[in-house]
């Protein structure tokens, strides 16, 4: 063991090269991503090579032996194997000795050059088998950057609320699991990259630079992406590269590792072709944090030189330099407000806003949050007003542009708001919640179908995520009146996943004893008590007006948390004979309650609404007959006189 031990706890065996000190190893060149309790073992076992080391010995000298049963470790084994590249059955590296324990049994030889340390896993990988890899990337760059754009903040008006949490991220690297050729239209993940060195803060910047490496490469022309909740989520079930392939539909998979020091990154990315996992190109990056989301660009140039695609974007996504300090702040509060909830974020947010009042990304997030967070006029305002400035600052600011959308629909300026959603989706196309809500917005005017596709669409960028996507997709189906279709994809999710749009589908297809299970199982909150009188108005007609009361008091309830425009949707399933009525209670509900609007004044079951004389002045007061006039009418309507005819 001595000979093979270089300097302090750095080895090599075979083409693998171990450095304990910078926690880094290398394979051919390559470095591995390991997880730091595969890392931990294999040093371990490397320490004590040639003696049998007990499975009792590892599990204390890794987790403390907290809780942690043997299953565990027999993983992180079979995970060492793989990336090593021994076989259980014939070890060449590591021996399982049955009811004891695991002995690292390959020799550990000293580097030629007799010095302690491998080479840097920063230098070239060109010698890499089948491996490209462009020159001058390793040079260090003058500091550039951009602040990071806000991904996938859930802006779902109404009952959606915040609904993607994070798993936790456990490293799998991928592994040649099958030879299958791919598909002619490339359609990339990009995996969480790993941090190395288990420091909260490179953690945070891990996350950050996926997510900013996935929306920059979703401008690339030719490419499909996979949205970044899903790539956390298929690297938390650890898929492996036919699960990826087979699972999110994807055909390469970009992953890596960050490890910070100092004030520098050191960044590793390979690009892996699916479900081969043949290696298309890696390249290693040495940057300042300053440059964090200037790496964006040299990346994106990079995959769009090896998958053979134009990068028209590149003119256009400008970087501009951030102070680490405030990079680092503003994307842990952005993660603990997705993930965790944050009872101070207002005043965090505005603290960083105050102290950094250029930093555009800080005034997007607490304009979004205002905008859905107990709106209160005064809040609305100043929500509106942080994302103008957001977008002053920065024109590529995504979540201002769904902000400014949702003040366009109250003000029914119907133009407006999809020029910016469109514009928003050109920026980060992969956001399965901005599809969503697009989707929406599409079918409040008419356009069912092709809401139904955004809608759709943003699932397939999401495959394991967004329940939000499918809960609109519900609710398009039952106005297209394919009710039965809406329940096989409710069918296809965790019940409270999609709770009200499960109910509002059990009530169109008059099931009551559905609704009444579905409103028991509702979470506590101020509309529950409504929606269980709305149930039992429907099981017996003689109760409407208590069901009435109920909805007037949730209203009335939100309204004193700070909610000023107040409404429950379940108002327009109240039973309304007078069309002018309804049509009013329409006029509300398409302003101010968006995420489910009036997608139902579309449904078959409301054709005698649509009839009446009254809808024409209800496409006209809002604006909706303009815009199908500039912009085509939906299916089932057409031109007629001054007006419009439908069905």
């Amino acid at each position: 063991m001595d000979d093979g031990k270089l300097g302090q706890d750095c080895y090599r065996f075979y083409d693998v090269e171990v450095d304990a000190r910078s926690r880094r190893v290398l394979r051919g060149g390559t470095q591995l991503m390991l997880e730091p309790k595969a890392f931990a073992v294999l040093l371990e076992l490397l320490r004590r090579s040639g003696s049998v080391v007990s499975r009792d010995a590892l599990l204390d000298a890794v987790w403390g032996h907290r809780h942690v049963t043997p299953t565990v470790l027999n993983r992180i084994v079979a995970i060492l194997r793989r990336e090593l590249g021994d076989d259980a059955d014939h070890p060449r590296l590591i021996r399982t000795v049955h009811g004891v324990g695991y002995m690292f049994i390959a020799a550990l030889e000293a580097h030629a050059d007799g010095r302690g340390a491998p080479p840097s896993v920063l230098a070239d990988a060109s010698a890499t088998a089948g491996t490209s890899v462009p020159d001058g990337r390793r040079s260090r760059v003058s500091a550039r950057n951009v602040a990071i754009a806000i991904v996938s903040l859930l802006f779902v008006a109404g009952l959606v609320a915040f609904q993607l949490r994070s798993p936790p991220v456990r490293h799998a690297s991928l592994a040649a699991t099958a030879t299958k050729a791919p598909p002619s239209a490339p359609v990339l993940v990009v995996l969480p990259l790993r941090p190395v060195g288990g420091e909260h803060g490179e953690a945070v910047l891990a996350e950050g630079l996926s997510e900013e490496l996935t929306t920059r490469l979703s401008r690339l022309d030719g490419l499909g992406m996979i949205s970044a909740t899903s790539a956390t989520i298929a690297q938390s079930r650890e898929f492996d590269a036919t699960q990826l392939a087979e699972r999110l539909k994807a055909t390469h998979a970009l992953e890596g590792s960050l490890q910070e020091a100092g004030e520098q990154l050191r960044i590793n990315l390979r690009l892996l072709e699916l479900p081969a996992g043949r290696l298309v190109w890696t390249q290693a990056y040495d940057r300042p944090i300053v440059g964090f989301a200037a790496l964006r660009n040299d990346v994106a140039a990079e995959v769009a030189r090896a998958l053979a695609l134009r990068d028209t974007a590149s003119n256009a996504v400008e970087a501009h330099d951030v102070d680490p300090v405030v990079l680092r702040r503003f994307l842990d509060l952005r993660r603990q407000i997705r993930t965790v909830g944050v009872p101070d974020w207002e005043a965090q947010l505005r603290a960083l806003v105050a102290a950094h009042p250029d930093y555009a990304p800080a005034h997007g997030l607490l304009g979004a949050m205002l905008a859905v967070r107990t709106p209160s006029k005064t809040r609305l305002a100043e929500a509106q007003h942080e994302a103008e400035l957001a977008l002053q600052l920065d024109p590529d600011e995504a979540d201002a542009r769904i902000t400014l959308a949702w003040f366009a629909i109250q003000d029914g300026d119907w133009e407006r708001a999809g020029a910016l959603y469109r514009e928003a989706l050109q920026r980060a196309s992969t956001d399965p919640i901005y599809r969503a809500v697009y989707g929406m917005l599409l079918g409040s005017l008419g356009y069912l179908e092709e809401g139904l596709r955004q809608s759709e669409l943003g699932s397939a960028y999401d495959p394991l995520g967004s329940s939000a996507a499918v809960s609109n997709q519900v609710f398009l189906l039952d106005a297209l009146g394919r009710h039965d279709e809406a329940r096989r994809r409710i069918d296809a999710l965790p019940a409270a996943a999609v709770i009200y749009a499960n109910w509002c589908n059990a009530f169109w297809r008059g099931d009551t004893a559905r609704t009444r299970s579905i409103a028991e199982a509702m979470p506590d909150s101020i509309w529950k008590a409504s929606y269980l009188a709305v149930t039992a108005a429907l099981e017996d007609p003689k109760r409407w007006p208590q069901a009435h009361a109920a909805i007037e008091a949730s209203e009335r309830l939100a309204r004193e948390q700070g909610n000023p425009k107040a409404l429950n949707y379940l108002r327009w399933l109240e039973p309304e004979p007078d069309p002018v009525r309804k049509l009013a209670l329409a006029d509300s509900l398409l302003r101010d309650v968006f995420a489910f609007s009036t997608v139902a004044i579309w449904m078959p079951e409301n054709r005698s609404l649509r009839q009446a004389p009254e809808f024409q002045d209800f496409l006209k007061r809002n604006g909706i007959l303009d815009y199908w006039r500039a912009h085509g009418f939906p299916p089932r309507c057409r031109g007629d006189g001054d007006g419009a005819r439908c069905d």
